[in-house]
């Protein structure tokens, strides 16, 4: 098991603590600009007047990204092995 201060989710579980441990993948300039792609993403899907297909998609766009950095973690980036927090509290990358 890959012994880390981060671990990442496909070798994160820990049957001992109780599941699968999410720790910040997404962090510096990147959690801000999701958040806000995410909040634009869900406007142009309610209000820009797409066909049913980009509404949806531009609805499931905008949410993925709002999630992703409103909570700093995402899927994705732990499956390829991208971290963009800070390695210590605090500190800038």
């Amino acid at each position: 098991m890959h012994q880390s201060a981060q671990p990442l989710i496909a070798d994160g579980y820990q049957p001992d603590e109780g599941g699968i441990v999410m720790t910040c993948n997404v962090g510096g300039i990147e959690r801000p600009i999701r958040i806000v792609v995410g909040i634009l993403a869900l406007g142009i899907g309610a209000f820009a007047g797409l066909p049913p297909v980009g509404t949806g998609i531009a609805l499931v766009v905008g949410t993925i990204a709002l999630v992703t950095g409103a909570i700093g973690f995402c899927p994705v980036w732990t499956l390829l092995g991208i971290n963009t927090c800070p390695a210590t509290p605090g500190a800038k990358k």
